[in-house]
C-alpha cells in the first residue's frame, strides 16, 4: 500500500517539475548579425572569400582586332542563320508531304550541306526520314515523318 502511494504521488508531481520554457537563442557568431561593429570583421571575411577580380578597362589601340572578331561573330551568326532557315524550309515541306499534297516543290532526295549540318532526305515506305549530321561534332539525328 506505501509503494502505491508513492508511485500515486510520484505520478502526479513529475509533470509539474518537468515543465519546459520557450527556447531563446542569442546569436553570438559575427555571421548570424549581432553587434553592429562586427561589420569590418564580415567585411574581411568576404574580400577574403570572394574569387572574383573586375574585369580590366583597357581598350586595344587597334581597331582591326575588334573588327575581327565582331566579323567573325556576323559570320557565325549568318551561318546560323541561313542554317536554321534551311531546317525551316525542310521542315515546312516534310509537314505539307505528310499532311497533304498542297505544296507545288517536291522534297529533295539528295544532300543538302549547310555549312553546319548535312541533311539528308530519303523516301522510305512508311514517310519519309530526314537524317542530320552535325559537321563539326559528328553528331547524328535520324527523324521519321510517317504519312498519314
Amino acid at each position: 500500500m506505501k509503494t502505491i502511494k508513492i508511485l500515486t504521488f510520484g505520478i502526479l508531481i513529475i509533470p509539474y517539475l518537468a515543465n519546459a520554457g520557450e527556447i531563446v537563442q542569442g546569436f553570438i557568431t559575427p555571421s548570424f548579425g549581432g553587434n553592429p561593429n562586427n561589420g569590418p570583421v564580415l567585411l574581411n571575411e568576404a574580400n577574403a572569400i570572394n574569387k572574383y577580380k573586375a574585369p580590366s578597362n583597357t581598350t586595344s589601340s587597334s581597331s582591326s582586332s575588334s573588327s575581327s572578331s565582331d566579323g567573325s561573330t556576323s559570320v557565325s551568326q549568318f551561318a546560323t542563320t541561313v542554317d536554321n532557315l534551311v531546317q525551316s524550309a525542310i521542315a515546312s515541306r516534310l509537314v505539307t508531304q505528310a499532311l497533304g499534297p498542297t505544296s507545288s516543290t517536291p522534297l529533295p532526295t539528295n544532300s543538302i550541306d549547310t555549312g553546319v549540318n548535312t541533311i539528308t532526305i530519303t523516301s522510305i515506305a512508311t514517310g519519309t526520314q530526314v537524317t542530320i549530321v552535325n559537321d563539326l561534332t559528328g553528331a547524328k539525328s535520324i527523324i521519321t515523318v510517317p504519312l498519314y
